[in-house]
């Protein structure tokens, strides 16, 4: 390979459009390989569940899907992050590793500083990239407005770029599998996630159901449809606001 390599750190942002971490490989000209890992410590939290641990796997399965359709994959891992960023490195050394900043628990901001330390440890250039207006860390009163218009007012939606991944980095990443996970259930009644089902269902909500939100919406009987139901993709990040 004759470019240096990004490795695209999926979190909570398992869709290929509006994604900052993919163009930013392409703007920088660079090898792009996704990695996503199924991590014990947040697979087992007392925040999780099997409906959490469902969402993820069909959210990663829908975008591996999605890689595949335009020539490229991602390496699915069942481990603990930093070791599977370890022996991933071992295999492919490198440079640079873009993830978007979450905003989660405890488990996941430690984790987050661990891979932080990681990168530095070893010379690679590590970068989150903001998802929403959230902030982590501390925030100036006085610049809130400045921080909303840099993180919502004045973004526009990125679109799909090209995707750089040679067949050196595509082998690897096709030869890695989902974990089994016997030990948590799935439901067929639970909302799909994936960027597909969000488009599908935003599109049906603009198109029909909004008609019936502001009459349904305080309802308990209604508002399983009147509502937009795209709780679940922003949660996941298959789509964006």
């Amino acid at each position: 390979m004759t470019k240096a390599t990004a490795v695209i750190w999926v979190k909570r942002d398992a869709r290929l459009t509006d994604n900052p971490c993919l163009v930013e490989a392409d703007r920088l000209q660079l090898n792009a390989l996704p990695f996503f890992c199924f991590e014990p410590s947040v697979l087992t939290a007392n925040d999780s569940s099997d409906m959490h641990v469902q969402a993820q796997w069909q959210a990663i399965n829908g975008l591996r899907q999605s890689l595949r359709q335009i020539g490229s994959d991602i390496v699915i891992a069942y481990g603990e992050v930093v070791e599977k960023l370890t022996k991933l490195y071992e295999r492919v050394p490198f440079t640079y590793l873009f993830a978007h900043e979450e905003i989660g628990n405890d488990i996941t901001f430690r984790r987050d500083r661990a891979v932080a330390k990681w990168c530095l440890d070893r010379g690679i250039t590590y970068r989150e990239f903001p998802q929403s207006s959230v902030k982590r860390g501390g925030v100036n009163r006085d610049k809130l407005q400045q921080l909303w218009r840099s993180r919502i007012a004045d973004i526009q939606p990125l679109q799909i770029p090209r995707i750089s991944q040679p067949e050196e980095l595509r082998a690897i990443a096709a030869k890695t599998a989902f974990p089994k996970l016997p030990q948590f259930t799935t439901k067929h009644l639970w909302q799909p996630v994936s960027e597909a089902d969000a488009k599908a269902t935003l599109t049906d909500f603009l198109t029909v159901r909004s008609r019936w939100y502001r009459g349904g919406i305080s309802s308990p009987n209604t508002a399983f449809t009147a509502g937009s139901r795209l709780s679940v993709h922003l949660a996941w990040g298959t789509i964006t606001a």
